[in-house]
């Protein structure tokens, strides 16, 4: 009985963005949905006052929480395998790999109005989609239209996409929002940069921006395809990116993530001594 009374500390993880957790779209003019959705954020936002700690993943993520808490802790997604080795001689693929589920938060219908630009200067460049989703009948039909069908190939998830990423020059992330994105540290820990939308919250907290990758103003399609060729033409900058990459993202390995869990764990204790 007296351990069950002791002080219990409760920390609560959120690997979703604000907006995205709190999405309010009721109809139009329904009052009793608007104040359901109200009264859901406000026991929501109690419960994460009372907690002993509060983790997002990204700092962004952070910013948009401290209203409720301003002592957000930022503790990254771990990434749990990095190839042992990779081609030192790497020759250049021609394929450019993004993978995910195939759902409108991902974009690759921005994606596919991109490459239609990419695919005018650079023809016999390959864009490989790895996923599943609800939006697939809509992707390949807009990929008939924009007569793409030649240079974007759809595939099914594979347990083997870390081949598939080192297979491939460099990975694009087209995501209207991310809760961290790790995809990208994947791609990066193969040695390859990426090119990503710089949506909300991930990818900026994950790519170093002209070191070992590319940001791209979110949702900015001509933009998206400019950098696109940009690391298409320029194969000692696409190389150069690559090695920073796989150097950089070694800060998400379960050796520099775990101790950031510990001393959190350990400050928790402390405080209640």
């Amino acid at each position: 009985m007296d351990l069950l009374q002791r002080k219990t500390h409760t920390i609560l993880e959120t690997h979703s963005m604000r907006t995205s957790i709190e999405k309010n779209n009721p109809p139009a003019g329904n009052l009793l949905m608007r104040w359901a959705f109200k009264r859901r954020d406000k026991q929501l936002h109690q419960y994460i006052k009372h907690m002993s700690a509060f983790v997002t993943l990204t700092h962004n993520d952070a910013k948009d929480w401290s209203d409720i808490t301003p002592q957000a802790r930022i503790i990254p997604n771990m990434l749990h395998r990095y190839p042992a080795e990779i081609s030192p001689d790497k020759k250049t693929q021609k394929r450019i790999i993004t993978a995910g589920r195939l759902v409108e938060q991902k974009g690759y219908d921005l994606l596919l109005d991109a490459w239609s630009k990419v695919h005018q200067k650079h023809p016999e460049w390959i864009l490989d989609i790895y996923g599943e989703g609800e939006d697939k009948n809509m992707l390949l039909e807009k990929r008939k239209n924009l007569a793409l069908e030649n240079s974007v190939l759809f595939h099914p998830p594979t347990p083997d996409i870390y081949q598939k990423y080192m297979d491939s020059d460099f990975y694009v992330m087209s995501s209207r929002y991310e809760g961290f994105g790790l995809v990208l540290a994947e791609a990066m820990s193969c040695g390859i940069p990426c090119v990503s939308f710089d949506c909300p919250h991930g990818p900026s907290d994950i790519i170093k921006d002209h070191e070992d990758g590319l940001l791209v103003e979110k949702e900015n399609i001509k933009e998206l395809a400019d950098k696109i060729c940009y690391l298409i033409e320029n194969e000692n900058v696409r190389i150069k990116m690559g090695h920073k990459a796989r150097e950089n993202v070694k800060r998400f390995l379960p050796e520099n993530v775990m101790p950031q869990w510990k001393n959190l764990f350990e400050s928790l204790t402390y405080s209640s001594k």
